[in-house]
């Protein structure tokens, strides 16, 4: 009895993430893939809802320019963030910005927003791992919200347990994610070229049809810029000179990102996936390009690159409520 209840501790170790990575002070190499799994992350689904997007208004051919534009938002997000974590790289976020600039009033607003955006990011991330898993084990189908339940569950036993586990599977799942749309994106440019296929080209539709369409695709896509924020409060984690570190942090992270999703985005395109078949576009993308094997190495990373990041932001979640609660 007295083993069990000592495992039990251990498990429920009470020196958490906060605890721990307070203590630390990173390079970029492992700042990088730390804060950037929650920006990265969204390659598994931001292009799910630029196709969803431009599939209602029959203009499924303009996926490369809408990516094009999601890409030009996260690169000016991208800029302003590296202003603000070069300029106080002791910050903490946005919510310690607003209070402090603006008055604790309006740093009340912020810090609720951020929570709402938390709490979303949670659910469309869970979601979006059980949706994976479905795709490729259809037996789960049915079971997909039992799936989602399950997982929030080990995102609360993994933030009570601590964070090593937690650094080790955003730094596996950070760089296995790059590398496997960078053979995905080889792979498939290669077949492309040689087999001839034909694009998707824009469809019939009147002018305000193509215009909702659009902008549907831009404000969908735009859930990439979901993790900007975590980039921001990295300043206090690195190394000095902490500004310039924690800047060059949040442009590789978005870059890389950014560059993920047009690719996966690209080859939705080129390898016409609309929308209206089931089933995540980048996993769709990896079958048409080589097959279910390809598709199950894409979900098994996915799987794990969607669970850190949902770590991660649920961290951040509990965090700022703490946080909330102390300035009253």
């Amino acid at each position: 009895m007295h083993r069990f209840w000592s495992a039990l501790g251990r498990l429920l170790s009470p020196e958490d993430a906060s605890t721990r990575l307070g203590r630390e002070r990173w390079l970029t190499r492992l700042a990088l893939p730390v804060f950037g799994i929650s920006m990265l992350s969204t390659v598994v689904y931001a292009p799910d809802a630029v196709v969803d997007a431009l599939r209602g208004g029959n203009q499924a051919g303009a996926i490369p320019a809408m990516a094009g534009a999601v890409v030009g938002i996260m690169l000016l997000l991208a800029l302003a963030y590296r202003s603000h974590v070069r300029a106080r790289p002791d910050a903490s976020g946005d919510y310690q910005l607003v209070r402090e600039e603006l008055g604790p009033r309006l740093g009340v607003f912020t810090g609720a927003a951020l929570l709402v955006d938390y709490f979303f990011t949670v659910a469309v991330s869970v979601s979006a791992a059980a949706a994976v898993l479905a795709h490729v084990v259809p037996w789960f189908g049915d079971w997909q919200v039992v799936i989602a339940l399950v997982l929030i569950g080990l995102l609360a036993l993994g933030a009570l347990r601590g964070s090593r586990t937690q650094v080790r599977l955003s730094v596996f799942g950070f760089f296995a994610l790059l590398a496997v749309i960078v053979t995905l994106l080889a792979m498939g440019a290669l077949r492309a070229a040689l087999i001839e296929i034909e694009p998707l080209q824009p469809g019939s539709a009147t002018v305000i049809t193509a215009l909702i369409a659009y902008a549907g695709a831009i404000s969908s896509g735009a859930v990439m810029v979901t993790g900007m924020e975590h980039l921001a409060v990295s300043g206090p984690y690195h190394k000095a000179p902490r500004g310039v570190r924690a800047g060059r942090t949040v442009m590789i992270a978005t870059l890389a990102a950014a560059g993920s999703f047009f690719a996966v985005a690209w080859l939705a395109w080129t390898y016409r996936v609309t929308g209206w078949v089931d089933g995540p576009v980048v996993l769709q993308v990896a079958e048409r390009v080589a097959g279910d094997w390809l598709a199950w190495i894409v979900a098994g990373v996915a799987m794990v690159v969607l669970y850190a990041a949902s770590s991660t932001t649920y961290k951040r979640f509990t965090t700022l409520t703490a946080a909330l609660a102390r300035d009253g």
